[in-house]
């Protein structure tokens, strides 16, 4: 089995690629995708992209209202704290350590200094759930 780590990875990744595909959740896909870029596909990174494209979540508002200028957040940087808010409701692991993950991914694949929006928004979040 992959490590947390890599799940959140190959989630952000194939969980991006049906964003800016699809939109929405779409299993077939996703099973397609992970394929065809042969990535291991794991029950948690399935969770991890429900949760990032559930419309129902309100967490794109929550991201609006937390965020300072966050009509300036690229679109993989939101789709980065939105599966991270999902991943912190799941409360699968402390909040904390969610929030180190994907500074950590902010860092390799969101854009220039990214990682300081993630990490903002998501220990704002981090205290709303306390």
């Amino acid at each position: 089995m992959p490590s947390r780590r890599s799940q959140r990875e190959n989630a952000l990744k194939l969980g991006y690629a049906l964003r800016i595909s699809r939109g929405v959740f779409d299993g077939g896909f996703l099973e397609q995708s992970a394929q065809s870029f042969e990535i291991p596909l794991s029950d948690f990174s399935r969770e991890l992209i429900n949760a990032a494209l559930n419309p129902g979540s309100g967490y794109n508002d929550l991201i609006d209202s937390l965020a300072k200028n966050a009509d300036m957040l690229t679109s993989l940087d939101r789709h980065l704290m939105l599966q991270a808010m999902g991943e912190m409701d799941m409360r699968h692991s402390p909040a904390q350590t969610i929030i180190n993950e994907y500074i950590e991914l902010a860092k390799l694949y969101g854009a220039d200094n990214s990682y300081r929006f993630v990490n903002v928004v998501l220990n704002q979040y981090k205290e709303r759930l306390a």
